[in-house]
């Protein structure tokens, strides 16, 4: 699910409003018990987590890529394996866990279409 910030804001806001409610008696609640005070802490920290920036990873070798799209709230991390060339004062040129250097390039679509 793709939630935008104003729709997370208002899912933990009615959580914790609901929170403080007896919900039994609700027509949702008729055949299933509502959640404890402690159950609906972690179910509004599931909510934070699941709405943090999703990051894609992009890596290059031999090859250039041309576009890229990006829904909002997604980051993208560029490693360009082809440094060769490539003066290290001028771009972020970094090691991977395998002692390879690659360019590193990162760009977050903050744009929040609402």
């Amino acid at each position: 699910m793709n939630l935008n910030k104003r729709e997370i804001a208002h899912i933990l806001a009615a959580l914790r409003i609901a929170q403080k409610q007896d919900l039994n008696g609700m027509a949702h609640f008729e055949e299933i018990e509502p959640l404890t005070l402690e159950e609906v802490d972690a179910l509004c920290e599931k909510v934070n987590l699941d709405s943090t920036v999703r990051t894609t990873e992009i890596i290059i070798s031999q090859g250039t890529v041309q576009y890229v799209h990006m829904d909002p709230g997604i980051r993208v991390v560029i490693k360009d394996y082809d440094v060769e060339g490539r003066d290290s004062d001028d771009f972020d040129i970094r090691e991977d866990e395998q002692g390879d250097s690659y360019f590193h390039q990162e760009y977050l679509n903050d744009d929040d279409p609402d």
